[in-house]
């Protein structure tokens, strides 16, 4: 979800003109900041071009989602040993 990110996975895979994938084998390890969900959202409500009814109107909605969804253990823990799989990560 960043660009920082894809370049990051790019660079490991060698997945690029010229990129050798055989160089993979000289890391021992990807680390990636930065990946979550939602973390870049909140940058879209400084938008200079937006006016202040539509700043509140996005804070509200990102603040309703962080209440909701990611302040919801009991939601969270249902995904984490309901939903998500071995496979799936």
């Amino acid at each position: 979800n960043s660009l920082g990110s894809v370049i990051a996975l790019t660079a490991y895979t060698g997945d690029f003109p010229g990129g050798r994938r055989s160089d993979r084998g000289r890391l021992r390890g990807l680390c990636m900041f930065n990946c979550g969900v939602g973390m870049n959202s909140r940058g879209l409500s400084r938008d200079p071009q937006l006016s202040t009814v539509q700043r509140v109107l996005i804070e509200g909605l990102l603040t309703l989602l962080d209440v909701l969804i990611f302040n919801n253990r009991i939601l969270l823990k249902y995904v984490l040993d309901e939903v998500v799989t071995r496979e799936l990560l």
